[in-house]
């Protein structure tokens, strides 16, 4: 099985980085590879009228999401919301089918646990048909983590369970609009809302 990930921050010392290495190494341990999306903040705008025949970068980042049986994500908070990078990112895989009925977990290691950032991305997957199986907020993340890990260990579990929820999706040990309908619902999104 494989797991494509992405980390929504190019900070150097990312907490979110961290937080995405914890749930890799969890899968990891189970047999699940792990590919991640090389994304540079130099990924051309989102235009529509090029969707049938995208730039190289988009068609790169499409068949790593399309060549996985399920998706990573840990992104920051930034400005109140989701960084602009990873939207024009998700943006470029509309109308692709590239996200479709693929479990996704959601992190965000953010000062204030990055909410606003969890509830717009998965609002955005969403309506590309992903099913969001777990999200996970980091609230007061540099206290947690010291020389690359994540040393709390009641965040490790969380993150733990959220990879082990992940994997049993990956696997079809569990109804996915169910699970997703569970994760979605407390954030306000409609589970049925675009999602076919």
């Amino acid at each position: 099985m494989r797991v494509a990930t992405l980390c929504g921050s190019h900070h150097s010392g990312s907490t979110n980085a961290v937080a995405l290495t914890m749930l890799v190494h969890r899968l990891a341990a189970a047999g699940v590879a792990a590919t991640p999306i090389d994304v540079s903040v130099d990924l051309p705008a989102f235009r529509p009228e090029e969707m049938g025949d995208p730039p190289e970068l988009v068609r790169r980042v499409r068949e790593s999401f399309e060549q996985a049986d399920g998706v990573l994500f840990a992104v920051p908070e930034y400005a109140g919301g989701l960084p602009g990078w990873v939207k024009n990112m998700t943006d470029w895989t509309v109308a692709s089918g590239s996200l479709y009925r693929r479990p996704v977990a959601v992190v965000s290691a953010a000062t204030g646990g990055g909410a606003n950032a969890i509830e717009q991305l998965a609002r955005t997957l969403t309506w590309q048909g992903a099913f969001v199986v777990a999200t996970c907020g980091i609230a007061a993340p540099l206290t947690m983590v010291r020389d690359g890990v994540v040393t709390d260990p009641d965040t490790l579990e969380r993150l733990h369970g959220k990879a082990d929820t992940l994997l049993d999706a990956m696997r079809g040990r569990v109804d996915l609009a169910a699970v997703a309908a569970g994760v979605l619902t407390p954030l306000g999104i409609d589970p049925l809302d675009r999602l076919g």
